[in-house]
């Protein structure tokens, strides 16, 4: 393939896991000659009064064709590229266009999550950086009118199927590979095997001992200890974006330690403790998304000719289906 791959995420998709063990290990036909930073500075951050294509292209190809002299498929991996999910996915079309613009004939990856579970994965990683709404309040942001011109977390960033109709609009349907998250749980070999097959990636692979499957990059924290960071964050925590109104700000160091040591107030809780919060915050999310998902699941089924069902996504068929 003489075209780079462009993986755009979504997040929570074990992006750092194919950035680290799979797309930078030449000895399976990958690299990644440019890093998250490089990616976010050239694609994501520049005002639409600043970027420049023809900039943005003159910074990437010479190492993109010194990858593909190399005989590797040159990658350039970042899930920002799909959109900030705390900011409800507000540029995720710009960024398509940018991507379009500076490389009209890449191979577009998208990874995709049953939307119950990325939404908490999503709340998990919100708190980590320092956030200190609650599940409900995180969810529901962009309901309050006094918020609107400020893009915050939005559903709607989770109806897949916008975002995919508009990259197959942009770069066509046999450049565009949709996958869930949940075929790389249930079976990796498949997961891999579709994304080498569309990258005309020719190293074989199944069953090798070098892929990492069972390698864990990014682990998440339990709801326990999430419920503990987030009165941390609400009462210490560092003033950002994210936490402008914490009562004694320390630095994320200080922040850090106190929560390495109140963390143990686990052991002291019934083991059941963590499971029930857990399952508490699995019913708020339910229900507050309902059937928001489910048209735009059965939508995205027919793009990517995989049944979502199958994987535990909410589907909703019309009444002659």
């Amino acid at each position: 393939m003489n075209v780079p791959l462009i993986h755009i995420g979504y997040h929570k998709t074990a992006t750092t896991w194919l950035q680290k063990l799979i797309f930078a290990d030449d000895k399976i036909g990958f690299s990644t000659p440019f890093n998250v930073r490089e990616i976010k500075k050239a694609l994501v951050l520049p005002h639409d009064l600043d970027f420049n294509a023809q900039s943005c292209h003159d910074f990437f190809y010479p190492k993109i064709n010194e990858t593909i002299d190399k005989h590797l498929i040159p990658v350039i991996s970042e899930e920002r590229l799909s959109g900030q999910p705390h900011s409800g996915g507000f540029d995720s079309k710009t960024i398509a266009e940018r991507l379009a613009t500076v490389f009209p004939n890449a191979k577009i990856l998208i990874i995709i999550r049953e939307q119950q579970d990325i939404i908490l994965s999503c709340y998990n990683q919100y708190i980590k950086g320092g956030g200190v709404d609650s599940l409900s309040n995180y969810i529901n942001a962009s309901n309050h009118d006094f918020l609107k011109p400020i893009p915050l977390f939005n559903l709607k960033h989770f109806m897949y199927h916008r975002l995919i109709e508009y990259y197959i609009q942009l770069f066509g349907k046999e450049n565009v590979l949709v996958l869930p998250y949940e075929i790389l749980l249930d079976s990796p070999n498949e997961f891999m095997s579709k994304i080498f097959k569309f990258c005309e990636n020719k190293v074989l692979y199944n069953d090798n001992p070098i892929m990492p499957y069972a390698q864990i990059i990014n682990p998440s924290i339990s709801t326990l200890d999430l419920i503990i960071l987030r009165w941390i964050n609400l009462i210490f925590g560092t003033r950002d974006p994210l936490n402008r109104n914490s009562l004694f700000p320390l630095s994320r160091r200080k922040v850090k330690k106190i929560y390495s040591t109140l963390r143990c107030i686990n052991i002291l809780l019934p083991k059941d403790t963590n499971h029930y919060y857990k399952k508490l915050n699995q019913k708020k999310v339910d229900t507050i998304i309902g059937d928001v998902y489910g048209q735009s699941n059965k939508i995205t089924s027919d793009l990517i000719g995989l049944n979502l069902e199958s994987y535990n996504y909410n589907v909703s068929y019309s009444p002659e289906e």
